[in-house]
């Protein structure tokens, strides 16, 4: 990748801040706007996929999508990467497709928020509003896309080990039934004030396997990270093991290292960086 010159307008968190500013405001925006004067049929107009998920769904994932964005330029800014900038500009629109595939995942395949026959406006076709969500469902979808727009990266990891079960459960390899949430972790301090944060390695097969204080490695060891295993024993198939990942830097500056895990008879990777201002 190019170097990014100092005086780029890239390396200037404060235009990435107005930009997610902008945006959560056009969002609120168009609430009052629709609350003040919803009209009768406004939110059916030929807008068939609301039959399926309500348009709060996918502005609800945008919100959420600007918010983490807007957390992270906050407290990035002493530290700000470049490199991140497309990221900053797509979190809208990126939480609100994850957002709504979310949603659609919890109407079409979990069914836990069903849409119930709705009645037509005046003069209108039944037809064409076949089906309608109350206020709480409503909300609840919205708080689903909120959330999931918010902790998008997550959200992703999923999806990837859900479309590797799927697509290829015949390659599946060792990552790919066994793996961290999230698989890389950015640890942030001052000097030498420690700093720590918990992950989770989850056993995605289909049997128990067993895990000690001594399956977990760093590499290398003189980075300072310490990964601390909550509970050794058994992981039963679905669920994770609880891994507390501890850095003391030397100084400022910023580190990297890797965590392998031995889960059974299974290994997994999480890739770590530290960084002391």
């Amino acid at each position: 990748m190019a170097t990014i010159p100092q005086d780029d307008w890239r390396r200037r968190p404060g235009i990435f801040f107005a930009v997610n500013v902008i945006s959560m405001s056009l969002l609120l925006v168009a609430v009052l706007v629709y609350s003040s004067n919803p009209g009768p049929t406004r939110l059916y107009w030929s807008f068939s996929f609301q039959s399926v998920v309500p348009l709060w769904v996918p502005w609800a994932g945008a919100l959420g999508g600007a918010t983490i964005s807007l957390v992270g330029i906050v407290k990035h800014a002493h530290d700000w990467d470049p490199d991140y900038y497309l990221w900053h500009i797509a979190r809208p629109l990126l939480g609100g497709v994850c957002g709504t595939i979310g949603v659609l995942i919890v109407v079409l395949l979990i069914k836990s928020v069903t849409a119930s026959p709705a009645t037509p406006p005046s003069g209108g076709s039944a037809a064409a509003v076949p089906v309608a969500y109350d206020g709480p469902g409503i909300a609840i979808l919205a708080v689903i896309a909120f959330v999931i727009g918010f902790r998008e990266e997550t959200f992703r990891h999923l999806i990837e080990r859900v479309a590797d079960v799927i697509l290829g459960p015949g390659s599946a390899t060792a990552k790919d039934i066994v793996a961290f949430v999230p698989r890389s972790l950015d640890l942030v301090t001052t000097g030498t004030t420690p700093v720590s944060s918990t992950v989770h390695l989850f056993n995605g097969s289909k049997d128990a396997l067993g895990i000690a204080a001594a399956s977990l490695v760093v590499e290398p060891s003189t980075a300072g990270f310490v990964a601390e295993l909550q509970n050794e024993g058994a992981v039963a198939p679905g669920d994770a093991a609880s891994v507390t990942i501890t850095w003391t830097p030397t100084g400022p500056g910023t580190v990297t290292a890797k965590l392998t895990a031995q889960l059974g008879g299974y290994a997994a990777d999480l890739q770590l960086r530290g960084v002391s201002t």
